[in-house]
């Protein structure tokens, strides 16, 4: 197992990331934690392991739990925690440190005797400490001045913001950059866009930066999310911890913890944290998956109209039944990745906007002597503060055991499935856009038979010299039947003797234009007809 040898040195007055926070895990157990990812992308599993897994959560929630207990004794008026030694400091910063697979096991212990693993965790801490003098005099502290949930919720955050950072906002700006250099790469070919199911003229390079700043921008959004977090205890009103201790400004410490754990603080919450943040955050995800795949859409379209080829390798079997066949399996792959994400992350984001705003039934409301607020428009805000009826969706009575689990246990069930999916889905697209190699010689076949791309910059010439109705004039053309170079040709010259222009510098410069479209002198030249009407510098 992985150690990091430098720890207490580097962080001890520091906050670490998770990617050096988590030792690495058996690679073999990893998978198995999520049962509808096939065992052969394991290897992407293995890159979220240490922040979307339950040994991970227990992991932070060790480290919030530690961290707060030094936070307490820094406190001059909290009198009973005295300022630890050196000796002390450094004991219980090798609790965290120490923490792996077999600890965990500890706490799987200790949860099946009580029933409830976030009290699994004090348990836990309260044994190891007992074999350090000054530590063991205050065991009572784990937790004090907050609620489990407080603890819960920092912890989540710890995990969300470092898998975000470190595991898939990376893997967003290699999408990016991949877009990037097929946009550089392919800026000069030209091609059918195909604008509403017909033709219009395009660069290759164009749409790839399309598609790049599309996805630069949820990438962006999701990079510079925040994630809150609070520390208020029960109900978010320090109640507690002012009858204990009335002369500490709570909410000035709260603010001071959580922000040393790198989250942004939220001041006012009820016993749950609102998660606002991770509405924003899911939707972004889901945004950002959505333009991927609008693309895979697209690019399996191309290759079916053979604008992209993939390059094939010896060896490899694409069909069963068609020899020919190439597959364009990993965009496949990908797509399906891609919608399982946006379900689960849709879902996510929906249940917690619904879980504040939720009514209580009439047997509830009957037995229960606190109000609601109500701000008009059918909408209220519950008094009840903790409403946890939102942790499983398939809970029609809440049963005694998941009354005592909480809203964080769902979340990070829901949000590392929607994470793993998601990575999965980039990894498979990387895969499937190395392949791809452009048909350039079928792009600019379909190219040259589609001479109608030129009508609209005839029209705005016609336009500019006030031809009468040239709109109509080329309706009439277009759809009578295929529009060729022969009957463009045919068009401009009639234009010109019927048009009435009286200004023989106007008529030269639309006699000019005429001559650009038809001049042949018995050779295809490339950059003349629709190849010439198609802006080249827009990448």
């Amino acid at each position: 197992m992985q150690r990091y040898p430098g720890f207490l040195r580097r962080h001890c007055n520091a906050v670490l990331t998770l990617a050096s926070r988590v030792p690495v895990l058996d690679t073999e157990i990893s998978y198995l934690d999520y049962p509808l990812i096939d065992s052969r992308d394991k290897q992407v599993i293995n890159e979220l392991q240490n922040f979307c897994g339950t040994y991970a959560f227990n992991y932070c929630r060790v480290f919030v739990e530690v961290r707060w207990l030094l936070k307490l004794s820094e406190i001059p008026e909290v009198k009973e925690i005295p300022i630890f030694s050196q000796e002390s400091r450094a004991f219980l910063e090798n609790i965290i440190y120490e923490f792996n697979m077999n600890e965990a096991l500890e706490v799987n212990k200790i949860e099946e005797a009580t029933n409830y693993d976030a009290k699994a965790i004090l348990y836990y801490l309260k044994q190891k400490c007992k074999s350090d003098s000054e530590v063991s005099k205050v065991l009572e502290f784990f937790p004090s001045m907050c609620s489990l949930e407080d603890i819960n919720h920092l912890a989540y955050g710890l995990l969300v913001k470092d898998a975000i950072d470190h595991v898939i906002f990376p893997v967003m700006t290699d999408l990016c950059k991949a877009f990037c250099a097929m946009a550089r790469n392919n800026a000069h070919i030209l091609m059918l866009s195909h604008t509403h199911g017909q033709a219009s003229p395009t660069t290759l390079g164009k749409e790839m930066a399309t598609f790049a700043f599309r996805l630069g921008f949820w990438a962006h959004r999701t990079s510079v999310e925040c994630i809150f977090g609070n520390f208020s205890g029960v109900v978010g009103n320090y109640n507690a911890c002012k009858i204990a201790y009335p002369d500490i400004n709570w909410p000035r410490i709260a603010q001071e913890f959580v922000t040393s754990l790198g989250l942004q603080f939220n001041p006012y919450a009820t016993q749950l944290e609102s998660h606002h943040y991770m509405v924003e955050l899911c939707d972004n995800l889901v945004n950002f998956n959505n333009v991927l795949a609008d693309f895979t859409d697209e690019v399996r379209s191309c290759i079916s109209r053979g604008y992209f080829e993939q390059k094939r390798k010896e060896g490899k079997t694409e069909s069963c039944t068609m020899p020919r066949k190439l597959d364009p399996f990993n965009f496949a792959n990908c797509s399906g990745n891609l919608s399982m994400a946006n379900g689960s992350l849709s879902d996510l984001s929906k249940l917690i906007c619904t879980s504040h705003r939720k009514t209580m039934k009439a047997e509830e409301i009957a037995s229960c002597t606190m109000p609601s607020i109500d701000f008009g428009n059918g909408l209220s805000f519950p008094m009840v503060k903790e409403d946890l009826s939102d942790i499983s969706r398939n809970c029609v009575h809440l049963s005694e055991e998941v009354m005592q689990s909480d809203l964080t246990n769902m979340l990070l069930f829901d949000t590392r499935l929607g994470l793993v999916h998601s990575l999965v889905a980039y990894k498979k697209f990387l895969k499937a856009i190395e392949k791809l190699q452009v048909n350039q010689t079928r792009l600019a076949k379909d190219l040259d038979k589609n001479w109608a791309v030129l009508v609209d910059t005839i029209q705005t010439v016609m336009e500019r010299y006030a031809v009468p109705e040239p709109y109509e004039k080329l309706k009439e053309l277009t759809r009578g039947g295929d529009t060729d170079k022969e009957s463009i040709s045919s068009f401009i010259r009639v234009c010109l003797d019927r048009s009435g222009i009286e200004n023989r510098n106007k008529k030269f410069r639309f006699a000019c234009l005429f001559l650009f479209l038809c001049k042949t002198n018995g050779i295809r030249i490339r950059n003349l007809g629709p190849y010439s009407y198609t802006n080249k510098t827009m990448v």
